[in-house]
């Protein structure tokens, strides 16, 4: 940069002597090497980057409930409860994440509605759950992003029945099922990320009645919740 400063004064001096100016690089070398001394920008690709994109570890709360879907092999009657759930996992790409969750969700239960409230039958399920989520690039906003996500996984249910009967009765079960459902979730620069998530969940089979009373309670159903939690850089 000196050495270009040298020759444009140098020119300058013998335009204004009335001599010609001394033998050098030409005005387009020299504009040349003052291209180059000038810092260099970033490339386009990473001054337009998103910093939210890059693999994180993430963990969330849901706190929601349970719609349960009739059986067809139920005689009863069922309403949804409260349904919590406390989720964990990272991002092994920049789209897909693996996840891992445990809960507890709750609902009530009759096989005859006429005498549900002398029964107060109610059934607690929780679940182990593994999963994926795969999110889109969503909608970036001034200081957060908005993404929908897909949601996929399997899981393991324990549920336990209860009967305030003359004499209490507690049959409990083991299931296998699956869950698939998506989510809006909305991500600040900060790392709080909240959102709304919905999935349907089958489970391989329900809590059996028993005690003269034919039939059985599914447990599966949608689940609906709110989300809050947090992305790990």
């Amino acid at each position: 940069m000196h050495q270009v400063m040298a020759i444009l004064l140098a020119v300058a001096a013998a335009t204004d002597r009335g001599e010609e100016p001394p033998p050098g690089p030409s005005a387009t070398a020299v504009r040349a090497a003052g291209q180059l001394a000038a810092p260099a920008e970033a490339p386009p690709a990473a001054r337009g980057a998103d910093p939210l994109r890059a693999p994180v570890a993430f963990a969330a709360l849901r706190i929601g409930t349970i719609f349960p879907v009739s059986d067809p092999a139920s005689r009863g009657v069922s309403s949804g409860r409260l349904d919590v759930e406390a989720v964990a996992g990272w991002w092994f790409l920049p789209w897909l994440g693996l996840e891992a969750g445990v809960g507890c969700y709750r609902l009530e239960t009759s096989v005859y509605p006429s005498v549900r409230a002398s029964y107060a039958d109610q059934t607690r399920t929780c679940p182990l759950t593994l999963g994926l989520r795969a999110e889109a690039s969503g909608l970036r906003l001034e200081r957060a992003r908005l993404s929908p996500l897909l949601l996929a996984g399997i899981g393991y249910y324990a549920t336990r029945l209860s009967r305030d009967d003359v004499v209490p009765y507690q049959p409990s079960t083991e299931s296998f099922g699956a869950h698939l459902g998506g989510a809006l979730q909305l991500t600040s620069d900060s790392g709080l990320t909240a959102g709304l998530e919905a999935r349907y969940v089958w489970v391989n089979s329900g809590v059996g009645v028993g005690r003269g009373y034919p039939g059985s309670y599914s447990i599966g159903g949608y689940r609906v919740g709110w989300t809050i939690g947090w992305a790990f850089r």
